[in-house]
């Protein structure tokens, strides 16, 4: 849910335009995206399972060499205020970037290449392997600061 509206919903354009009615209001957006997930949280934790957020980014935010020019409404907003919004609510999350660029990757290290040279939003063999790694690590933290406050 996190990733399509991530995708979709940038200072209020909307990329399909019969859902613009629904997406405009950008507040009211981030405000149900964080209940959702808090929703989701609250359902997880009374079944005693742990909810964790993964941001993904898409691979031009991360990867150097990529043509970009195209994507340059992408809302980074969006992101920080959901990240905000999880913080608030106790809301457990990994945000895969600041990881994936710590790679240093070059265009086509950790995503797949489009044909005009854009970044694909799929990772490949090797992206998903460092996703895994970095998933296995970060959800490891979490989970061990929770037994350490229970």
């Amino acid at each position: 849910m996190y990733q399509f509206l991530y995708g979709r919903v940038y200072y209020g354009r909307i990329a399909n335009k019969e859902e613009q009615d629904l997406w405009i209001d950008y507040e009211k957006q981030v405000t149900v995206t964080i209940l959702a997930l808090k929703m989701i949280d609250n359902f997880c934790y009374e079944r005693g399972i742990k909810h964790v957020v993964v941001i993904v980014p898409h691979g031009f935010l991360v990867e150097i060499g990529f043509n970009c020019t195209v994507r340059k409404d992408y809302n980074e907003e969006f992101k920080a205020d959901v990240i905000t919004g999880l913080e608030s609510k106790g809301i457990a999350y990994v945000d895969l970037t600041p990881f994936l660029k710590a790679e240093s990757p070059k265009a086509g290290d950790l995503f797949f290449n489009h044909l005009n040279g854009g970044a694909s939003g799929h990772f490949n063999v090797k992206g998903n392997k460092v996703v895994a790694e970095i998933l296995v690590a970060q959800v490891n933290k979490i989970c061990e600061k929770d037994i350490e406050i229970h």
